[in-house]
């Protein structure tokens, strides 16, 4: 059966799963779903009762969650390295390192896309003031920070160490909005803007983003 992904080019979420797919390979099936308005309707909320994007569907098997997703895709790829499921301890260390993402590296991004991006863009209000901004902004190179000390730490260029992991990918596209979108800046710390770029310029990776910023001009055009 084909994989279905529902998703939306904006998401980062959905791009992380996208991203997934088209690196190791797994053929899908993008069904665009508008998470303000095809996420509310009850077919949808029949495969996801929380509302967002993205879901899959592969025959029968439903699933939400993009890190989830992400794993599973990885799992029926054949791919064993970039989430290593077989190697325990291997895949702990991939684990954890996405755990300390979600709960703590990620909160500066989501305040920093809240304030300057989500606002201005969906609610019609300013920017904040020049003085805020350089607040946010020192938030977001604090997270980076981290992130750098874990390259230095593990010693390779990605960041469960010499091979790149579903993490990298995590990490990665959390990142997405701040800093392809809003402006953001990530110069603070040299060891996380060279590890950004060479993401970026991961075939799979530059193919959704360019899909991003082509499906960002369409939408915000139509606002």
């Amino acid at each position: 059966a084909t994989l279905k992904l529902y998703g939306f080019h904006i998401s980062p979420y959905s791009n992380l799963v996208e991203a997934t797919c088209k690196y190791l390979g797994v053929e899908y099936e993008f069904v665009e779903t508008h998470p303000l308005i095809d996420t509310k309707k009850e077919d949808y909320l029949a495969l996801n009762p929380y509302g967002l994007v993205p879901t899959i569907t592969h025959g029968d098997f439903v699933l939400y969650e993009s890190i989830a997703i992400a794993r599973y895709v990885a799992k029926i790829s054949g791919d064993k390295e970039f989430y290593p499921h077989e190697d325990f301890q291997q895949a702990a260390k991939v684990d954890s390192l996405i755990d300390y993402e979600v709960g703590t590296f990620r909160k500066a991004g989501i305040t920093y896309n809240n304030e300057a991006f989500y606002a201005p863009l969906f609610k019609g209000v300013d920017r904040p003031n020049e003085e805020r901004m350089a607040e946010l902004q020192k938030d977001l190179d604090d997270s980076f920070g981290l992130i750098a000390a874990i390259l230095k730490r593990n010693g390779g260029p990605y960041l469960a160490g010499d091979k790149l992991t579903l993490v990298d990918f995590t990490v990665f596209f959390a990142n997405q909005h701040q800093l392809q979108l809003a402006g953001a800046k990530y110069d603070a710390h040299p060891e996380f803007a060279e590890w950004y770029d060479r993401i970026s310029e991961i075939p799979a990776v530059a193919e959704v983003l360019t899909n991003l910023k082509t499906k960002f001009a369409e939408f915000t055009g139509k606002k």
